[in-house]
């Protein structure tokens, strides 16, 4: 049986839930939307603020009236819930950052 959690954000209790093998696979597939800079406050989670609605019942209006600091423990509660998953996802990104190190570095054209 999935893992679902309830926090408290504020006065709300918001349900995280551990997603299943084909939430998981379809929230990958999803096509990614261009990424903001405020989408980026919680790139170290490895996880967009749009991504939010898909791991627990906040909507995205409601993720969009939140604070940072209200939605930390949401996040949090994220990755502990779906900590498999996410501990593949960091393994993986960092083994990726590796082996692009040694990479050159990509320089815009000079105009001609």
């Amino acid at each position: 049986m999935r893992v679902i959690r309830e926090i408290k954000v504020g006065e709300r209790a918001v349900l995280v839930r551990e997603l299943t093998v084909a939430e998981l696979r379809a929230w990958m597939e999803r096509p990614q939307a261009e990424v903001d800079l405020v989408d980026e406050l919680f790139e170290d989670a490895d996880l967009a603020l749009a991504d939010l609605p898909s791991f627990c019942d906040l909507t995205a209006d409601e993720v969009a009236g939140l604070a940072p600091s209200e939605l930390s423990p949401v996040v949090d509660a994220v990755r502990e819930v779906n900590q498999r998953f996410f501990g593949i996802w960091q393994r993986r990104l960092a083994q990726a950052r590796q082996s692009m190190q040694g990479l050159p570095a990509y320089r815009e054209p000079s105009p001609a």
